[in-house]
């Protein structure tokens, strides 16, 4: 039921439903099966779409131990809830806290990666998200060059649509860091070449 409440979009009663699930699976499975660990993953979503954040965390926390105790952990999925709970703790405006996941992030994706893999992007962009908004530009300015730095590279090889949509988004924060660092030639030049970008992926009428 959660399931077609999900599809509905009636977060609350998928809320409810799953709180009743865990509550059985718990008793009947344990708190480390699998079934628990999916309602705990969806309550944790749930919950965010409510924009209920502080009722989140606690789920986002038993997603996290839950993989770091699994018999064998996978790190990638590790990486994922620190990510998210460095969001949770962002819109809490626990900024510190958000700052302090985010690193543990990168530096896990640093060490699942190669030194120059692009899948290092997403978490310098999220962390370069938060810099900016605490007004922490030269810092958000150096990760948001370095994404971009990984992007461009991966796109050499072999040109993949997708990967300009994604240049185009982090040169559009790249301008906003620019603007308010009053670079104003940088952020016009940042800014058209995002506009250009995403007219050659969607086209020119595209809003």
């Amino acid at each position: 039921r959660a399931w077609e409440f999900e599809q509905q979009r009636k977060w609350a009663m998928a809320v409810a439903y799953s709180k009743r699930a865990l509550i059985i699976q718990k008793r009947v499975s344990g708190a480390e099966s699998q079934d628990a660990y999916t309602t705990v993953s969806q309550l944790n979503s749930f919950l965010q779409k409510l924009g209920r954040f502080s009722e989140a965390e606690p789920f986002a926390l038993a997603l996290l131990a839950l993989d770091k105790k699994a018999a064998v952990p996978n790190r990638y999925h590790v990486e994922t809830d620190l990510k998210n709970l460095a969001y949770i703790c962002w819109r809490q405006y626990r900024f510190a806290e958000a700052e302090s996941y985010y690193l543990k992030a990168l530096a896990l994706s640093k060490s699942l990666s190669e030194k120059n893999d692009v899948q290092l992007t997403g978490e310098l962009n999220s962390l370069a998200l938060l810099y900016r908004d605490l007004d922490r530009f030269a810092e958000a300015e150096l990760l948001l060059k370095r994404s971009l730095e990984l992007d461009e590279k991966a796109m050499q090889p072999s040109h993949n649509p997708a990967g300009d949509v994604g240049i185009a988004q982090t040169l559009s924060v790249l301008a906003s860091v620019y603007r308010a660092e009053k670079k104003y030639k940088d952020a016009e030049s940042a800014y058209i070449r995002a506009i250009a970008l995403h007219k050659a992926c969607y086209g020119i009428e595209h809003p």
